[in-house]
């Protein structure tokens, strides 16, 4: 227990912390280092799983998912050695953000198995890129089509929507933002309702804000806008 905690103080110091040195990257090799982690299957998937977990829960600060990255490239080449390509995806599978990282760097390879292993869960849409080589044409066809029903204009900067991970709407990024201004603007202009739930995005990638579906006020609560959060509780306690 004391080891494990050890290898978690030391990679939270290293993700959270905000010097440009490589001396918190040195420690935390150091600590795997001693703890013989990459020659311990079962322990090196233990810590592959802790790095699941933070990424997922953890806020996500500017460069934050650069330094995951960072520590997963240092030990690509011990991660194939030790795991599958489809350990390495169950592993991460719940994780849409860190997955299409894993999937562009070529950590982990999408084939026929993975692309099937996609189909058969709820974020296929998110990863159509990846799994288009490997469908039917029937396939194909039935997804776009889903895609098109949920925003017509859902393929517009395909790409860019995927890589920033986030609810795409105007009322979202206003929210993130806090564009408190445009968001009164927004607001009173198109009468959208305050009280309303965010609108699910298939380029969603935080599992807490997925599973939660919340309301504007619990977005802006989530990303920390105060100003907008502000400016919604003053309105909903005039609410009857």
């Amino acid at each position: 227990i004391n080891k494990k905690k050890e290898i978690y103080r030391f990679l939270l110091i290293f993700l959270e912390s905000d010097d440009k040195s490589q001396n918190d990257f040195e420690n935390l090799k150091n600590v795997i280092q001693l703890q013989a982690i990459l020659n311990k299957p079962q322990e090196f998937k233990h810590f592959l799983c802790l790095l699941y977990n933070i990424s997922s829960n953890h806020h996500r600060f500017p460069g934050f998912f650069d330094k995951i990255l960072q520590i997963l490239l240092f030990y690509e080449k011990e991660i194939k050695q030790t795991f599958s390509n489809q350990e390495l995806f169950t592993i991460f599978m719940n994780n849409k953000y860190l997955l299409l990282i894993l999937f562009q760097k070529g950590i982990i390879t999408v084939d026929e198995s993975i692309s099937n292993l996609i189909y058969q869960t709820h974020n296929y849409q998110f990863f159509y890129t990846e799994i288009k080589p490997f469908l039917s044409i029937e396939k194909i066809r039935i997804i776009e089509n889903e895609l098109l029903s949920i925003d017509s204009n859902v393929f517009d900067n395909f790409e860019e929507k995927r890589q920033n991970g986030e609810n795409e709407t105007y009322i979202c990024t206003l929210i993130r933002n806090d564009s408190i201004q445009e968001f009164v603007r927004y607001v009173n202009l198109t009468k959208f309702p305050i009280s309303s739930q965010i609108k699910p995005s298939i380029f969603e990638t935080n599992e807490f804000l997925i599973e939660n579906e919340p309301t504007l006020i619990e977005y802006a609560a989530f990303f920390g806008s105060l100003k907008i959060f502000t400016y919604l509780k003053s309105k909903l306690s005039k609410i009857p």
